[in-house]
């Protein structure tokens, strides 16, 4: 950017330099310290590098202005003036790709000098980069995995950060989309950084953000300071308090240095979660209320090839939508009515002009989703994405008229409690955790929320004490129909009689996993990640 970092370091520095020479000034009676007097923080031992080339020169005379405006401030505090001649060096600021030059060329310190870098990288995702950004990825990344397509652009300054920090002994503050400490990021990024041999010093968990840049929408961040010294007391804030930390792992939890990975089946005693079922289909295969009440209103019968059609928005808003949902031995049936049968061949017409093969492939079987499942029974829901000003997750029990969408998980023809797992609070800790999000949304996942939960084993009795608890919480929402899930879990409006069926289902999971109750969230994550290992490594009671 425009030096704005260096520029405040630089201020701040000055304004301390200040403070120290007038403590100094009363400690010796009022003598002035004026004459022939210079200040010993200089310009030229401020770097930078800035890819644009006017953001680059702007830098330059950010850091002359701050230093003519420090000037002025000594000069009212002593009454002379910081010679202007002989001139002193400006702010070393380079116009390059930083991820493509040698830190340690630019800016080569000597034994006895610290280094701080201070950043906020670009925030770009895997998908947004261009080819030159993937290139730089690349370069970074394999020397030590091969594994980092998917992660974000911002995650190239953390290992050129860390790995000019190892071998100088330097110190990094970089500002930085909070991607880095969730979900998949974490097991691919971190276990690196301790390879290089660096670890968290201090951190800010997450925030909103927002600055005066051009087209910038305000994104969620933390702050990551680190560092090759280990064994001194970690800090980790959060809003306005601090804490003092043994260890800051990479979710930004003070526990020890593990990550979540992604398992394709459940490691608890738990029935599988499915991802939904995705169209395909250019928006043929899928009918609002009215045109399902008109279809049906002319032909009754196909309501048999209709069913409720629900992701994360249906789930959560309430919303009504419909799909065709037509399985080989109805096939004759849907064709026979004319607007479906236009239907099903738009859809295929969609799919063989998709660029993608898959797609194509699909147009085989027009009539049906890219996947085709469905309950026998009922099914379980859980919304994809969901707000994170809500206590706990949404899930929701739907009958076997509801196929769920790509944008949600369900579970099958399962017992209820599956969903007083789901709505704990210690469930929902666990994927706030562990699974992505998008900006502070919830980023629900079944390989990282779901199949890493480490539940505990319970007989029947506990099942079925959980089956209850899982009901009473349905029948309470029942009794505040048609308040959608939305309305009836806003933290500020939530029925009390609802929240009273949550504190008693928490309570009742929590004794399941120890006798004595949790007194914080940090007890409960800590509880939870001691329980994953002890589970991964095949020795969990």
């Amino acid at each position: 950017g425009s030096g704005n970092f260096l520029v405040i370091a630089y201020r701040e520095l000055r304004k301390l330099e200040l403070q120290a020479l007038d403590a100094l000034r009363d400690l010796e009676g009022g003598a002035s310290l004026a004459f022939g007097f210079s200040s010993v923080i200089s310009l030229s031992n401020f770097y930078g590098i800035e890819y644009a080339d006017f953001a680059a020169e702007t830098a330059k005379l950010a850091l002359w202005i701050a230093e003519y405006q420090q000037n002025a401030r000594f000069r009212a505090a002593f009454g002379t003036e910081i010679p202007a001649l002989p001139l002193r060096d400006s702010g070393k600021i380079l116009c390059a790709n930083s991820l493509a030059v040698e830190w340690s060329e630019f800016c080569s310190p000597t034994d006895d000098k610290q280094v701080f870098l201070a950043s906020n990288p670009p925030y770009l995702g895997s998908t947004w980069m261009d080819a030159e950004q993937k290139g730089d990825i690349a370069r970074l990344f394999k020397p030590y995995s091969n594994n980092y397509k998917t992660l974000d652009y911002v995650c190239g300054w953390l290992i050129k950060g860390s790995e000019y920090c190892a071998q100088h002994g330097a110190f990094l503050a970089f500002v930085s989309t909070n991607s880095v400490v969730q979900g998949s990021h974490v097991p691919i990024l971190w276990p690196i950084l301790d390879t290089i041999g660096i670890s968290i010093v201090f951190a800010h968990k997450s925030f909103k953000w927002k600055n005066n840049a051009a087209n910038n929408a305000g994104v969620t961040c933390v702050i990551l300071g680190l560092g090759k010294d280990s064994s001194k007391t970690k800090f980790l804030f959060d809003e306005f308090e601090g804490k003092a930390c043994e260890n800051i792992n990479g979710y930004l939890l003070d526990a020890p240095n593990i990550v979540i990975k992604k398992s394709g089946k459940p490691i608890s005693k738990v029935p599988e979660m499915e991802y939904g079922n995705k169209p395909v289909d250019g928006g043929n295969l899928i009918l609002s209320e009215a045109e399902k009440n008109q279809l049906v209103e002319k032909y009754p019968k196909s309501k048999e090839i209709i069913k409720k059609f629900i992701g994360s928005n249906e789930l959560i808003k309430g919303t009504k939508r419909y799909c065709l949902w037509i399985d080989e031995a109805q096939l004759d049936f849907a064709t026979s009515i004319p607007e479906v049968r236009c239907r099903i061949e738009a859809c295929k017409e969609m799919r063989l002009n998709s660029r993608d093969s898959g797609a194509r492939k699909l147009a085989q079987v027009p009539y049906q989703f890219r996947e085709f499942r469905e309950a026998k029974k009922d099914l379980f829901v859980v919304p994809s994405v969901s707000s994170e000003n809500r206590e706990y997750l949404p899930v929701d029990l739907r009958q076997n008229d509801t196929v769920i969408s790509n944008l949600a998980f369900g579970i099958y023809d399962s017992d209820e409690w599956v969903l007083a797992i789901i709505c704990s609070t210690l469930h929902s800790l666990w994927v706030r955790t562990v699974c992505g999000q998008l900006e502070t949304r919830i980023r629900y996942s079944n390989t990282l929320g779901w199949n890493t939960f480490p539940f505990p084993s319970l007989n029947e009795e506990q099942l079925s004490q959980l089956n209850e608890s899982a009901r009473k919480i349905l029948i309470v929402r029942e009794k505040h129909f048609p308040k959608s899930i939305a309305d009836l879990y806003d933290k500020e409006s939530m029925p009390a009689d609802l929240k009273s069926a949550h504190n008693a289902n928490d309570l009742l999971l929590e004794k399941f996993y120890r006798e004595e109750p949790f007194d914080t969230d940090e007890e409960r994550l800590e509880h939870l990640f001691n329980r994953y290992v002890q589970m991964t490594q095949g020795r969990t009671k």
